[in-house]
This record gives C-alpha cells, sequence and structure tokens, in this order.
C-alpha cells in the first residue's frame, strides 16, 4: 500500500473509529480495521469491545470518507452487532477461545457505497517479513476516542521494537 504522492496513504483508510451503541448510548470507543476478500468483509476489532456491555440491538458506528480528495466529507455508517434473534453476528476463533478478536461481517457492496475504504487482505499479508529488533513499527489507531476529528484520521506513532520473536 504505497502511498501516491500528495495523496493520503491508502493504509490510512483500511481503519476506522468504532463507536460502540446500545440504546443510542455511548458504551464505549475503540478502533477496528477492515478485511476483506471477493466473498467476504469484515470489521476486525477486539471481542470485548463488541461483547462488553452490549446485547441485542447494539450496533456498531463507523465514519467513512466519501473521497479521499476532501476528508472532511464523511459518512457515519451503522452495523448492527446482534442478529434478529439476539446472536452475536461477529465471529471468534474456534482454535483460540482465549483470543480476544473478533470479525464482524458486512455487506460491502451496502458500507462501501458512496465511501472510499481499504481492507486487508490475504495477498497483502502473503509475505512472511521477520521483525527484527530495534526495527521501526507504524501503529495507527484511536487510542481511547482521540484522532483528527477535522479530516477523521486515525492516530499514527512510529515504535522501535525492542523484542523479537
Amino acid at each position: 500500500m504505497d502511498p501516491v504522492p500528495g495523496q493520503l496513504s491508502p493504509l490510512f483508510l483500511t481503519t476506522s473509529h468504532l463507536a460502540i451503541m446500545t440504546n443510542e448510548r455511548l458504551v464505549r470507543e475503540a478502533s477496528g480495521f477492515f478485511w476483506g476478500s471477493r466473498t467476504e468483509w469484515f470489521l476486525v476489532s477486539n471481542k470485548h469491545v463488541f461483547a462488553r456491555g452490549t446485547g441485542p440491538g447494539a450496533t456498531v458506528q463507523i465514519r467513512l470518507h466519501r473521497t479521499r480528495e476532501d476528508l472532511t466529507l464523511n459518512k457515519t455508517v451503522e452495523l448492527p452487532l446482534f442478529d434478529l434473534g439476539g446472536h452475536p453476528k461477529w465471529r471468534e476463533s474456534g482454535s483460540e477461545p482465549e483470543a480476544d478478536i473478533a470479525a464482524l461481517p458486512f455487506d460491502a457492496r451496502e458500507v462501501t457505497k458512496d465511501t472510499v475504504i481499504r481492507a486487508f487482505n490475504n495477498e497483502g499479508m502473503a509475505r512472511e517479513e521477520a521483525v527484527e529488533l530495534g526495527d521501526q513499527l507504524l501503529i495507527i489507531g484511536y487510542p481511547f476516542g482521540q484522532y483528527d476529528r477535522m479530516f477523521n484520521l486515525p492516530i499514527g506513532k512510529f515504535f522501535r521494537t525492542v523484542e523479537a520473536s
């Protein structure tokens, strides 16, 4: 995802601020990222973000850019966290039940209509690059609900690894 000079890096379109709502009340704010394939798209976050303090009727609101040129133009999309039967719509790891990660499926045709988002996919993740001690990494997200509210952009911070696997 190399940026085009003078344009927003596509990396910043892979993540979103999440507002978890229950009965039109804000329960929590968090970060999420998009994962997609030809057949399915997901909003991925921590399982506790979707599950803790929510129930049937709870939703997640995401603000998405309408264009890459004018970042002040945004659209709020609301995704239900539970189906009509009251069951969670998100998917969890079947092999690692303690993993704090969940993927909420959504209709990409509906959500991406009039919006610009990018999704990670298997193709982009196929490289096996070792992370070495001292490597610099860029972490982006919406920590504690903080972000650039004018342009709806995540906060980015560079880190260096202090431990390598």
